[in-house]
């Protein structure tokens, strides 16, 4: 009968598809893993994984050992959990989101949340690979993870708001004229979210002048309140601004097309865990824009 710890080493490396990974996520040395992988691949007596230079390949044996043994080890995670809430022992959630998000609307709303956080602040697609791997418990963000086992929630759309310095005088409706003559700031060199608006007001492709690239919201913000130029800025990073007078949003009565969702990806295994959960719940409020901030 094979060792627990060697079943889950087993479950890490299959979900991370790499030792090194599998280790981190375990808290382990790679020799350690590997040592105990190739123990388990002897008990079986067949080889669980084909080791290649792009990572570990389950082998059709390894595929069939996974499905009968994932089921069972997931079940004693969640145990191990509930046997540390019940001695009173605060449980930690491992979150990966956007700097932004995390600054201007997750944080206010997380102090309900009543559990210790560690979060991860990296490009998407490494917290993607830490959700998988197990070394984080869930990422927020305005894609999916496409992993084994990861189940999603949505949490809203992810609305935006075409925004200026308070002292430009605009029109009362959008013309394209008045907009080609100002100054744009932008997110990246694609204009993605500018082109997008383009072709909904106008049916045109964006032919204006880009004064300033900054791939951080708060600094797009901060570059809209010294009179840099405008920007389309989620709602969830100018609410706060706009109702204090610092920038001032036009048209808001303009339908801009939502670009994006934002989604809760989670291992499916912790899908029934009440910090998720909760976490889904205080997210997915107050992600459209409200109607005061005109």
């Amino acid at each position: 009968m094979a060792d627990l710890n060697l079943l889950r080493n087993f479950v890490a490396v299959y979900r991370a598809g790499s030792v090194s990974l599998a280790a981190r996520t375990r808290n382990l040395t790679q020799p350690a893993v590997s040592q105990q992988l190739a123990a388990l691949e002897a008990s079986v007596g067949q080889p669980l994984f084909v080791r290649t230079p792009r990572g570990m390949v389950p082998t059709e044996r390894g595929k069939a050992f996974y499905a009968q043994v994932v089921e069972s080890i997931d079940k004693l995670e969640r145990v191990m959990r509930s046997v540390k809430r019940g001695s009173g022992q605060a449980t930690l959630l491992r979150l990966g989101m956007a700097p932004d998000y995390t600054y201007s609307y997750a944080l206010p709303r997380l102090a309900d949340l009543k559990t210790k956080l560690q979060i991860d602040l990296r490009d998407h697609r490494k917290q993607f690979t830490l959700l998988e791997t197990g070394a984080l418990d869930a990422v927020i963000t305005n894609g999916r993870a496409t992993g084994r086992g990861i189940g999603h929630r949505v949490l809203g759309e992810k609305r935006f708001r075409l925004v200026a310095p308070v002292d430009l005088h605009a029109p009362p409706q959008p013309e394209e004229a008045w907009l080609l003559e100002q100054a744009w700031i932008s997110v990246g060199s694609e204009l993605t979210m500018i082109r997008r608006l383009w072709q909904d007001w106008f049916g045109k492709h964006f032919t204006g002048e880009v004064s300033l690239i900054v791939p951080e919201l708060r600094a797009m913000l901060r570059a809209v309140e010294l009179g840099f130029g405008v920007t389309l800025l989620p709602d969830f990073v100018c609410a706060e601004a706009i109702r204090q007078g610092r920038i001032k949003s036009l048209w808001f009565d303009v339908p801009i097309s939502p670009v994006d969702q934002m989604i809760l990806s989670y291992r499916e295994v912790d899908g029934d865990r009440e910090e998720i959960q909760l976490l889904g719940d205080l997210l997915s409020e107050h992600l459209e824009p409200e109607p005061e901030l005109v």
